[in-house]
């Protein structure tokens, strides 16, 4: 009986844990590659991120405040770790209650 139980619950739980770690890995690959990116930025490869490398080919008043919230030492240079932090994706935002 305890080996019937013990088969039963390996066949029953095998196949969930596979999916959630299939669901594990796609999540995953959809993460930004940040340190990519931020070498992409780096035009001069010194490892920091000016206002003018970080707005290059983009929108420069949106990229502006971005670099600022971003730079939080605010010594006008992006690092790697900076940027990491700044530009992770966010969790949404939970919605307030509707006032009555």
């Amino acid at each position: 009986m305890k080996k019937q139980l013990l088969i039963l619950a390996t066949v029953t739980v095998v196949p969930f844990a596979a999916i959630h770690a299939e669901e594990g890995a796609k999540a995953e690959a959809k993460k930004p590659n940040l340190e990519a990116r931020f070498k992409k930025f780096d035009a001069d490869k010194d490892g920091n991120l000016t206002k003018e490398e970080f707005a290059k080919g983009r929108d420069p008043e949106k990229t502006g405040k971005q670099f600022a919230r971003i730079d939080k030492d605010k010594d006008g240079k992006v690092t790697l770790e900076e940027f990491s932090v700044g530009m992770a994706p966010r969790e949404p935002k939970a919605k307030k209650p509707a006032a009555e």
